[in-house]
């Protein structure tokens, strides 16, 4: 099975695109992969997996980076 998500985060598009922007030049392989974009609606994240555990962990890759920015933002 293949899986596939796209992803939309509202909030500083800036911030995030940035934060996310080193990372994700290298979160491609031959399992998982996403790519980044700024839109109106927020920052979307495509999101393209091979298979159930692949697509898990680059979710909580994903999920994890935004818990810290969002804790980092709270803090400043």
């Amino acid at each position: 099975m293949k899986y596939q998500a796209l992803l939309t985060v509202e909030g500083d598009k800036d911030l995030i695109f940035e934060a996310f922007s080193p990372e994700s030049k290298n979160k491609k392989s031959s399992r998982s992969e996403y790519t980044i974009s700024k839109s109106r609606e927020g920052i979307k994240f495509a999101i393209h997996a091979g298979d159930a555990t692949a697509f898990r962990a680059i979710i909580n890759s994903i999920t994890r980076q935004l818990s810290v920015i969002e804790k980092a933002t709270r803090i400043t």
